[in-house]
């Protein structure tokens, strides 16, 4: 204790400035999580802006379909129907024919099929189909008592299709016609599906890349706001970080010039008292055989040593409040002073030193850790033991303060920077600029650890 106390009156070295925070300021890693999370969703998009597009340009080539045999059956068909075809007059039939492989079938309308309302198919480009008759599917009796046209991809297993198999996939077009005398027949197209599927891949090819380029452009916007945010926080909070470690130095050197001021001025003058007392005591003692004299030798003892008492805690304080010139021969001295208010309070404090090798620095670290953790114990934590240990082990020197009280959640200690109340928080951010690492290791009930690691 005496030997650090005794430090306070020496020539310090001017602290140096801290780093300047633009030099440590580092983009977290929480951009890079944001950029991910931005890729991830941009690729959810795309994915799904692309399957969208797919149904949608599907459906417009369908559509397409639709509308060619709409112009196919109204426009070039239904004029050439007549009620002699539904009889299966063969001038008729050839009659339509003739206007069915002229301007109908095509590179993409390979089928042509008209049926009458029992399902006969009265015409179609394959004669062996004419006059068979099928039964009639849901969809194209809707189609038939009704006016609109219809498509769907064509099932190619049912017997009335059994001659375009060979072509592949096929989509069915069907609308409802009428002869002359008002009767309806039901006009069927085959489409390849391959038209279907190539205007659907022009679609795509037209809009796609103005999909891509969005989300791209959306890339490009969202990172560098994000990088820019991210700079400008880590900078605040680098700032804020220097602000506290700049007050935190302050508060050390006005503690330091009050100690200095302490040691040099009230603890000396108090020292050279007791002494006074001392000797007058001693005196008095000598000069008196009873009386007077040995009642005021017995109050000047007693003062002697209650003053003597009191400098001693006067001593204690001026550690605490600057332990400066700390080494790590002093460091125990100043563990030991840091216990005894514990002591006092009737918590039991055992501090273990084993041979470590530390620089002024490192010590001054250890005892300010020390100090706060054992500041939380008396606040805190109602722990009836609390043990202080630095020893040297294979991953480093290590300062460990444990006790058995109560504890308290991980979340709190983060509800506590919230709060503005830096504590432990703050050790551990000047800790890790020192090389060292802070852990804090609580739950409730089962007390606290604080462990500080040097390499």
């Amino acid at each position: 204790m005496n030997k650090a106390g005794t430090a306070l009156s020496r020539g310090r070295k001017p602290q140096q400035d801290p780093q300047p925070p633009s030099a440590r300021v580092r983009v977290p890693r929480g951009v890079v999580r944001f950029v991910a999370a931005v890729v991830v969703v941009a690729s959810i998009i795309g994915a799904g802006g692309f399957i969208v597009l797919s149904q949608e340009s599907t459906a417009e080539a369908q559509r397409s379909a639709e509308e060619i045999a709409r112009v196919q059956g109204l426009g070039i068909v239904q004029p050439a129907l007549t009620d002699a075809l539904l009889q299966g007059d063969p001038a008729a039939l050839s009659s339509i024919d003739r206007v069915v492989r002229a301007r109908v079938l095509d590179a993409r309308t390979v089928r042509v099929k008209i049926w009458d309302s029992s399902g006969r198919i009265a015409y179609s480009d394959e004669p062996r189909l004419i006059g068979h008759t099928y039964a009639l599917g849901l969809d194209e009796q809707a189609a038939l008592r009704s006016s609109q046209v219809d498509s769907d991809v064509s099932d190619l297993s049912r017997p009335e299709n059994q001659f375009e198999r060979p072509f592949g996939q096929l989509l069915e077009v069907y609308l409802p016609l009428q002869t002359p005398s008002g009767t309806r027949v039901l006009f069927e197209t085959y489409q390849e599906f391959a038209s279907v599927q190539a205007q659907q891949a022009r679609m795509m090819l037209e809009f796609g890349p103005v999909l891509v380029v969005g989300l791209l452009l959306l890339l490009v916007l969202e990172v560098p706001l994000a990088w820019s945010m991210a700079r400008r926080l880590e900078t605040a909070g680098v700032e804020r970080e220097a602000l506290l470690t700049r007050a935190v130095e302050a508060s050390e050197m006005e503690r330091r010039k009050i100690a200095s001021d302490l040691h040099d001025g009230v603890v000396q003058r108090l020292v050279g008292t007791g002494m006074s007392l001392g000797a007058a005591a001693r005196s008095a003692e000598h000069n008196g055989t009873g009386g007077t004299n040995s009642q005021t030798a017995n109050v000047l003892q007693k003062s002697a040593s209650e003053l003597r008492e009191a400098v001693r805690e006067l001593r204690t304080l001026i550690v605490k409040i600057a332990p400066t010139g700390l080494t790590g021969e002093t460091l125990p001295d100043a563990l030991t002073d840091l216990v005894e208010p514990l002591r006092a309070s009737g918590i039991e404090a055992d501090v273990r030193f084993a041979d470590c090798r530390l620089d002024p620095a490192e010590a001054k670290l250890m005892f300010r850790v020390a100090q706060e953790a054992l500041r939380n114990v008396t606040r805190h934590s109602n722990a009836k033991h609390v043990q202080v240990t630095v020893a040297t082990l294979a991953t480093g020197r290590t300062l460990t303060v444990s006790d058995d009280g109560r504890g308290f959640e991980p979340e709190a200690l983060a509800a506590s920077r919230r709060e503005g109340h830096v504590g432990l928080t703050l050790l551990k951010s000047l800790a890790q600029d020192g090389g060292a690492q802070l852990r804090v290791d609580s739950s409730p009930e089962h007390g606290t650890l604080v462990e500080m690691k040097l390499p």
